[in-house]
């Protein structure tokens, strides 16, 4: 299963237009908003690049309990978008609305997906109901942000150093919301390629 996950995540990150997989690197994401820890922010147009090259780093599949654990990590990704944030980060002010752009370095995700099985056309299917993920970056994040207060440059950049200097914090305090925009949007593909994917020929097809 490993290696067909893994042969499949090419082929499928570049869209199936006969499946109506959309293309998912680069990927469009929905806008995303949220108020967290009193931080006021929202991401338009964001665009995520780098998931063609994901690693399947282990699967553990359970058939009995219809779920399945997978493991996998990128060693580059860049997200950008529109933004508009206000409010406390790291306890410091921060508004402003421009372009926003961050840089991932060995990201790790673990998504667990419950799923069903139906049957059509005396054929398998599996459908994923819901998910949960974790995730963790342990190299680096980069972020860069402009128009920071209003376009004071020297504010914005004590700011974005701070930023970087604890990318880790920012991480954990602000980084769900976004990865579960990304894998919200990506199972939301995956379950339009199972629809038209038998069980039984994945590993056939993709090994």
């Amino acid at each position: 299963m490993m290696k067909a996950f893994q042969n499949a995540i090419p082929i499928i990150m570049k869209g199936v237009p006969t499946l109506d997989v959309e293309v998912m690197d680069v990927l469009k994401l929905d806008e995303l908003n949220f108020n967290l820890t009193g931080l006021v922010f929202t991401l338009r147009d964001g665009r995520l690049k780098g998931s063609k090259d994901i690693i399947v780093d282990n699967i553990e599949w359970d058939t009995k309990k219809l779920q399945a654990v997978i493991n996998y990590h990128v060693n580059y990704c860049e997200l950008w978008g529109s933004y508009t944030a206000s409010g406390k980060i790291l306890l410091l002010p921060i508004y402003g609305h421009g372009d926003l752009n961050i840089q991932f370095r060995k990201l790790y995700v673990k998504v667990t997906l419950y799923y069903d099985v139906y049957k059509k056309n005396g054929k398998s299917f599996a459908r994923v109901k819901r998910y949960t993920n974790d995730f963790d970056v342990r190299e680096s994040i980069r972020y860069n942000m402009t128009n920071l207060f209003n376009g004071n440059n020297e504010l914005g950049t004590a700011l974005l150093n701070v930023m970087n200097d604890n990318w880790e914090q920012v991480c954990k305090e602000f980084g769900k919301p976004l990865m579960d925009s990304v894998s919200k949007k990506i199972l939301k593909n995956v379950n339009k390629f199972l629809s038209h994917s038998p069980l039984e020929e994945i590993t056939l097809t993709y090994i």
